[in-house]
């Protein structure tokens, strides 16, 4: 499939343009000559257009593999298991596509070695859905994404209402804490420039294993930060509750 820019504008007459060309024609008893003449189209082009009401063929050799009903049950799919959290890979799609057309019979021009569609098919497929896109997903545990529920939301701020009601607290004084692991060594080293046909490249790092350091931030509705805290030990969560 090509990407190559259109760079004529044969074809490209609007509907309402023909049908004008029809009226000076068929009412005004205007020649077609002199009408294709004054508004610049081929004789030949116009008179196809006037002969069938059918709609103008298409441009080039190429179809698309499937029409626009199956591309939007594609579309549908991906995004009702994107919702789920068990997104597609660009490659799996690929091979959904191409496994699609071969269980129903479609004529394709996938690589049947590989037997997954192309990356020009995707390229396109992204395009005539201008609202997907690649993207980097976040690791999510199943726990949190189970527990992510109304319900559960629902028991959080009932609770939230009776602990502000029972100690009186002002809205700006409910902080929200969250806390995060970070490793004094890099999970991915960055590329570095060696020399070609070497087997293995070597970057020295902090440590074989680093330490891990909890951080935690916390801020209340009003964007109001309190300083960030930092503890290595091993127990982190004992410390939290006896320093923050």
């Amino acid at each position: 499939m090509s990407r190559r820019g259109r760079k004529t504008d044969r074809r490209t007459y609007p509907s309402s343009l023909i049908e004008e060309d029809r009226k000076r024609i068929v009412d005004g008893g205007e020649s077609k000559r002199s009408v294709a003449s004054a508004l610049g189209i081929p004789e030949s082009t116009l008179r196809k257009y006037l002969k069938t009401d059918a709609p103008a063929t298409k441009l080039g050799r190429y179809d698309s593999t499937f029409t626009k009903e199956m591309e939007d049950e594609f579309y549908e799919y991906i995004k009702k298991v994107d919702n789920m959290y068990y997104g597609i890979t660009a490659r799996r799609l690929r091979v959904l596509a191409y496994e699609f057309a071969e269980k129903n019979g479609i004529p394709h021009r996938f690589n049947k070695d590989t037997r997954m569609a192309g990356k020009e098919w995707l390229r396109a497929f992204l395009k005539r859905h201008s609202d997907l896109s690649i993207r980097q997903p976040t690791s999510t545990s199943i726990v949190r994404a189970i527990g992510f529920n109304k319900p559960q939301c629902d028991r959080f701020f009932e609770n939230l209402a009776n602990l502000m009601k029972t100690h009186n607290f002002p809205p700006h004084a409910v902080y929200n804490m969250d806390e995060t692991g970070i490793s004094t060594v890099l999970n991915k080293l960055p590329r570095v420039i060696s020399t070609k046909g070497k087997r293995c490249v070597n970057k020295i790092s902090s440590a074989e294993r680093g330490t891990n350091i909890t951080a935690v931030c916390a801020m209340n509705a009003s964007a109001h930060f309190i300083p960030p805290e930092a503890d290595t030990s091993s127990h982190p969560h004992s410390y939290l509750q006896e320093n923050v």
